[in-house]
Order: C-alpha cells, then structure tokens, then sequence
C-alpha cells in the first residue's frame, strides 16, 4: 500500500494525506466526539438482549402443554424478533398460568362433556 492510506496523496508539508470526503475520515470524527459510555451501554444492551432471549427460551423448554407447533412458531419469534419475541412469550405464558386465557392443556381432551 503506498503512502497517504492508498492515495498517494501528500499535503503542502509532503505529509501523507487522507481526502476530506473519505468514509473512514467522517467515522473516525464521529466516533471520537463520542462520550465513552456510548460504547459501552450498547454492550450492556446487547448483554441484556441475550439474557432476555436465553431466559424466554429456557421458560420455553420448560412449560408443558404445548403442541411441538406452538414451541417452535414461539422459538422462532423468541430468535427472530428480539425484544419483543421473549417479552410476549414471557407475559403471555404469565397469563395463561394465572388462568386469565386458560391453560392449554386444559383444552386438548374436552368433547363437550
């Protein structure tokens, strides 16, 4: 690679030069007018993101009554829509154990009897 960053561009002083336009210039200028948490609080989001999905999965594996359909179409929403897949998992299994839609397993066996 020459000197410059490939461009073999020199300023007045004959030192290497990057042009102002460059992609790599404008995100390194960003990115250093940053504050330092910024960094860090996305980790933090991303930690948090996983732990909510591993725990909604686990909730998943663990709870009974359910076709292995109903499992896999709720994985899939707990993988693939990251918030909000393992927060509707969580409070609609929450509602179906305190019986407000009713437990469906309760529902497979009555024939109106």
């Amino acid at each position: 690679m020459r000197a410059g960053g490939g461009y073999g561009l020199r300023d007045r002083d004959g030192n290497p030069s990057v042009p102002p336009d460059s992609t790599a210039i404008r995100v390194y200028e960003l990115r250093s007018h940053l504050p330092m948490w910024f960094d860090a609080s996305g980790v933090l989001i991303a930690v948090a993101m996983i732990v909510l999905a591993v725990a909604a999965l686990i909730v998943l594996v663990r709870t009974g009554g359910l076709t292995g359909i109903q499992r896999l179409v709720w994985a899939l929403a707990i993988i693939f829509l990251p918030v909000v897949g393992p927060i509707l998992w969580l409070v609609t299994r929450a509602i179906i154990r305190r019986g407000i839609l009713g437990d469906p397993s309760s529902e497979t066996n009555h024939n109106g009897a």
